[in-house]
């Protein structure tokens, strides 16, 4: 199943970290991949994880994106993040 997200490129530039986490259930694991890639290629290499979260952050702006709440493979946009902290 194939959903809007599913070929968002994520990759690091001037503004913008990229943070990658699996719902181990009591913590977050983070991990690596290759990048630039998209949240289809995310799932694919996590599908055995419970959920994945996708977090873009920028200086002035980011957007977290999780996967597994809504089904196997099936991205959304969970937040959307603006300002300083």
């Amino acid at each position: 199943m194939s959903d809007k997200l599913d070929f968002t490129k994520i990759e690091n530039d001037e503004v913008h970290k990229i943070d990658v986490y699996l719902d181990c259930g009591s913590y977050w694991k983070p991990v690596y991949p290759k990048l630039p890639t998209t949240l289809h290629d995310i799932y694919l290499k996590y599908s055995s994880a419970q959920m994945i979260y996708v977090i873009v952050d920028g200086f002035m702006d980011g957007v977290i994106y999780r996967c597994g709440n809504y089904g196997e493979g099936v991205w959304q946009q969970y937040a959307t993040t603006q300002g300083m902290a």
